[in-house]
């Protein structure tokens, strides 16, 4: 699969699983800069920072707003080479 590819997977998943009124409204700005920073070391190729800022935030955030991270993990830790952590 492409890097574009990658990316557009990237920003799709988000799109639909981090609405805006499902973060708490005092961390979720700091909630939605800090997703958009590792959206985009993942979109530049930087999987392992984007791996490290969203392991940070799956403590943070709702159970709906985890499972978009915890899918956009998967594919960064696949870009890594880390088949067991994608798993």
């Amino acid at each position: 699969m492409s890097s574009t590819s990658h990316i557009l997977r990237f920003l799709l998943i988000t799109s639909l699983l981090v609405p805006n009124g499902v973060l708490a409204a005092d961390s979720a700005e700091d909630i939605k800069n800090r997703n958009q920073l590792a959206l985009g070391a993942a979109a530049s190729g930087d999987f392992t920072k984007a791996v490290r800022i969203w392991e940070d935030l799956l403590d943070e955030v709702p159970k709906a707003t985890a499972l978009g991270i915890s899918a956009n993990l998967a594919v960064a830790y696949r870009e890594l080479d880390d088949l067991p952590q994608a798993w």
